[in-house]
């Protein structure tokens, strides 16, 4: 749970994952927006936007993540560690520059 303070009518409240909503930007291509709102006034917070490709994305950096760890943890595998960190940073570029194309759906509905 996390405390922010509403930057249009200062109303303070918590949020957590629950408080997080979700909503179809676009059937067609099954993009989805995250946000929360301000229980007071209503403003609407951007959280993220995603299409099917960057929800595997966030999945493939899940699973490469694990993998660095438990290499960190076990054997002493620099070639295998410093390619999945490679692979790791590509996605992470590939879902910043994504997600700033995607962003101005949401001021189109």
């Amino acid at each position: 749970m996390r405390k922010v303070k509403c930057d249009f009518c200062d109303e303070k409240f918590n949020i957590s994952e629950n408080s997080i909503l979700e909503r179809k930007i676009s059937e067609e291509k099954a993009i989805i927006e995250k946000y929360f709102t301000c229980p007071k006034c209503g403003h609407h917070y951007y959280v993220s936007i995603t299409d099917p490709e960057m929800r595997e994305a966030i999945f493939k950096r899940i699973m490469i993540q694990q993998k660095i760890k438990s290499t960190q943890i076990g054997a002493r595998n620099e070639k295998g560690l410093k390619d999945l960190m490679k692979e790791d940073e590509k996605l992470k570029k590939y879902l910043l520059q994504r997600e700033k194309e995607l962003k101005p759906m949401i001021g189109e509905i």
